[in-house]
């Protein structure tokens, strides 16, 4: 079951919200009073803006589509992240090359809650399907 990452304002723990997701989506929340959780996320709707919606006129949805798919294509295969740098140093490398496990990135120091969050979600990958 995919993973739908929340903070814990009103519309995410209201109990409509949590029904309605219950059965298609484990809901994990970030923890209390850490905003910067979500700013991975946030810094990607930053970077979606300022290099793709702000610069096109989209013509139709089917447009917005095509292009947003161009979009991701070059976020994730073709851009090099600076967060992401090789263990052992080097130039930065694309979000794709880590995924295909070509090159573990170093997390930073200051991301602590960003181990805490991936050893968490590896316990949950590891316990048997309910």
């Amino acid at each position: 079951m995919p993973f739908l990452v929340t903070d814990n304002g009103s519309t995410f723990i209201a109990k409509r919200f949590v029904r309605f997701t219950r059965d298609r989506y484990q809901q994990v929340r970030i923890a209390y009073r850490t905003p910067t959780q979500l700013g991975l996320l946030e810094r990607f709707h930053r970077t979606l803006r300022e290099e793709e919606v702000y610069w096109r006129i989209y013509e139709s949805p089917a447009d917005a589509r095509a292009c947003l798919a161009e979009f991701e294509t070059r976020y994730n295969e073709r851009r090099p992240h600076w967060a992401l740098v090789p263990e052992g140093g080097g130039d930065p490398v694309t979000p794709q090359e880590v995924y295909e496990g070509k090159v573990r990135p170093e997390l930073p120091r200051w991301q602590a809650w960003a181990r805490e969050a991936k050893a968490k979600l590896d316990a949950l990958r590891e316990r048997p399907a309910a």
